[in-house]
């Protein structure tokens, strides 16, 4: 407490009374007193060799396993694209959706037919085509169409039915090919919405229903 840095003034002091308790035993039980010194200073050996080998064996590092084997690189992760739906429509029986509102006021039966016959009319005069067309219930139409023969024309005839369903209007169109393998074939195949044909038949069905350009799609 007097003097905290000078260490060997406390360990002096230690030793002094380490030897006065040595001594005192020695005056107490003699010869036999030896005992505990020898064996406190065995004791003391013994702290200080294991405890100098313990501190120069090197603490074993976990190692982990290198394989020669240099690990495959990383695949780029690909994006997956949404598939797209597979459609109902056919080429012998599309079926197109319109999105057309009902209008406040809806035409009259009378007001109906007058635009019917009109269309048919045109269909007849203009394009030649052999057509008939009746009403049916609320929006619905009935159109037939039939080719004229060729070898070259493989559908006989077209049939039309247009029906409302609230702002929607469908569109089913079933075609009637001539015998063949191959043409039943290229028949049962679905519709490609891409293709210039299915194109241009949802152009006249949007001229029909006098829907808006891209409103009319296949199902």
């Amino acid at each position: 407490m007097i003097a905290p840095d000078k260490l060997w003034i406390g360990w002096s002091l230690i030793g002094t009374a380490a030897l006065g308790g040595i001594g005192l035993g020695l005056h107490h039980f003699g010869r036999k007193f030896f005992v505990v010194p020898v064996t406190a200073c065995g004791l003391w050996w013994n702290y200080w060799y294991y405890t100098n080998a313990l501190r120069s064996i090197e603490p074993i590092k976990p190692t982990s396993i290198v394989s020669d084997t240099p690990a495959p690189a990383a695949k780029p992760v690909a994006v997956l694209q949404p598939a797209k739906p597979r459609l109902i429509s056919t080429n012998r029986a599309m079926i197109l959706a319109c999105d057309k509102p009902k209008p406040e006021k809806p035409q009259s039966r009378k007001e109906r037919q007058a635009d019917l016959d009109r269309y048919l009319d045109l269909m007849r005069k203009i394009i030649g085509l052999d057509v008939k067309g009746s009403l049916g219930g609320d929006d619905e139409i009935r159109l037939q169409i039939f080719e004229q023969t060729s070898p070259l024309i493989v559908v006989k005839s077209q049939s039309y039915l247009l029906k409302r369903v609230g702002d929607q209007l469908y569109v089913r169109i079933t075609k009637e090919f001539v015998e063949g393998d191959f043409v039943s074939i290229v028949a049962s195949l679905s519709v490609n919405p891409d293709d210039p044909a299915a194109k241009e038949t949802a152009t006249k069905i949007e001229q029909l229903t006098h829907s808006d350009p891209g409103k009319c799609k296949f199902l």
